[in-house]
């Protein structure tokens, strides 16, 4: 996402996209190589995994992904930090923020790199406050049905129709059929002007030919994920975790749990 100021980040759909997350760090550049060095130490002991050797850093949650970037800038060596949940059930090759903060996903703004001295505890803050955000969410987001009880007061104060729709497919998978039924038909109705709200369109309507059959339904929007597992490489696994029994209380002590022991494991104290 080299070059792009805050508000580059807004798309039209309303979601935030990485423009390169799959660009590789120039030679050279100490501040993109003490970022991936802080990176490892803070974030993979949660299960965090780069994507391939640029400054994104994904977490796999099976069925939706964190999403953390460490955004540079084209006008100075520095970063950046955006950090926000994906949804797998729209099918895409690209990452993007779906789901996070109310100012956009961004939660640092830039910091300069001057130096080593400088800048390598203020790439640690930053990761720090990625891993922190990373487990507010995992709380948050702990099965569909949290999506399903969050997403729909959202889509109404932001107006976004990609909230709208995620929101109808959270609701519709746990059951609450007419109200998934009036956010998809409230898409249809939209007259489409530019070629995302088509696809937009087009995806709301795919869904709604299975909102009849809930068993139909389910498997839809199961097979919508798998498909964008591929396309984004995702690592193999055998279960997409949508329906997980841990309540938002246990899953957050197992978060932090995990947290504590890779950070005794490290030797640090936070």
């Amino acid at each position: 996402m080299a070059g792009r100021t805050f508000d580059d980040l807004a798309q039209p759909q309303r979601r935030h996209h990485l423009m390169n997350e799959n660009q590789t760090a120039p030679s050279g550049r100490e501040h993109s190589k003490i970022i991936t060095r802080v990176a490892k130490e803070t974030l993979a002991p949660l299960g965090l995994f780069q994507k391939g050797s640029s400054r994104t850093w994904i977490d796999d949650r099976g069925w939706w992904v964190v999403v953390i970037e460490f955004q540079p800038s084209g006008f100075g060596k520095g970063s950046y930090l955006n950090v926000g949940a994906m949804w797998l059930w729209h099918e895409k090759d690209h990452f993007t923020f779906d789901f996070g903060n109310d100012v956009g996903c961004r939660i640092a703004s830039f910091v300069e790199y001057v130096d080593e001295n400088q800048f390598t505890p203020e790439a640690f803050r930053l990761a720090y406050l990625a891993r922190d955000e990373v487990l507010k969410l995992r709380s948050k987001l702990v099965s569909i049905h949290d999506v399903a009880r969050y997403l729909p007061g959202k889509a109404a104060r932001d107006d976004s129709a990609w909230t709208k729709l995620s929101a109808a497919i959270a609701l519709g998978f746990v059951g609450k059929t007419f109200r998934a039924r009036w956010l998809f038909k409230s898409i249809e109705r939209q007259k489409p002007v530019h070629d995302w709200e088509v696809r937009l369109r087009e995806s709301a309507r795919g869904f709604t030919e299975t909102l009849d059959k809930s068993d139909d339904f389910r498997r839809y929007v199961e097979d919508a994920i798998w498909r964008s597992r591929r396309l984004l490489k995702l690592p193999e696994r055998t279960e997409l975790d949508i329906d997980r029994e841990d309540s938002p209380v246990l899953h957050r002590w197992k978060s932090r749990f995990t947290v504590l022991r890779a950070m005794i494991g490290a030797g640090k104290h936070y």
